[in-house]
């Protein structure tokens, strides 16, 4: 018990630190920028870069020391799929349950860069609202109306389809397809708008 005491403020100065480095270093590479235009190949290196390093550093200070991750042709699916399953070349999409505020950081350091879909609260947030914006989220409103929803299923297929068109270039699109977190000990139902273009 006293070594967990010991510990607990050096590891919430760093993930403190990872956290508060990772969000001055989005709004510097962000200044300036028209978010309705991709980065430059600069900002999107230093961008790349700065998803890679300082989410893993605050998942480091929080304990965790090493993250396992597969790649997605290291499983076979036609279990599941079908036997007259192929693999596809490329992939646009991700989908997982969303269980804590480590899954985030972990798809950030597995790509790179990801775009989430996201309720639009997050937007207005200051110093997160910019991060959202400059991994390309696509936000929307929970409470909005019918024809609203309908746009965003439209812009998660119209993306989907474009990194399919691009030969798989692009920044893929992860979807936590049950809208929210969630205890990890059973699947909430899942929102349509990720498998419509399948």
């Amino acid at each position: 018990m006293f070594g967990i005491v010991c510990i607990f403020p050096f590891r919430f100065i760093g993930m403190f630190f990872s956290v508060a480095t990772y969000l001055l270093l989005v709004q510097l590479i962000t200044i300036g920028h028209d978010f309705n235009k991709p980065f430059t190949k600069l900002r999107r290196v230093a961008f790349t870069w700065t998803n890679k390093i300082f989410p893993r550093l605050a998942l480091l200070s929080a304990g965790y020391l090493r993250i396992k991750s597969h790649d997605l042709n290291d499983y076979d699916y036609s279990h599941w799929l079908g036997k007259d399953y192929n693999k596809p070349q490329y992939y646009a999409s991700s989908v997982s349950n969303h269980s804590a505020w480590t899954d985030l950081f972990i798809m950030l350091i597995r790509s790179g860069g990801v775009s989430f879909v996201s309720k639009a609260s997050i937007k207005n947030t200051p110093l997160f609202g910019k991060v959202g914006m400059a991994l390309n989220t696509i936000f929307f409103d929970r409470v909005g109306s019918h024809e609203e929803k309908e746009k965003i299923v439209e812009e998660i297929s119209s993306r989907q389809q474009a990194i399919f068109a691009n030969k798989g270039e692009g920044v893929n699109l992860h979807i936590f397809p049950e809208g929210a977190t969630s205890n990890n000990t059973h699947l909430l139902p899942f929102k349509r708008g990720v498998f419509n273009a399948l």
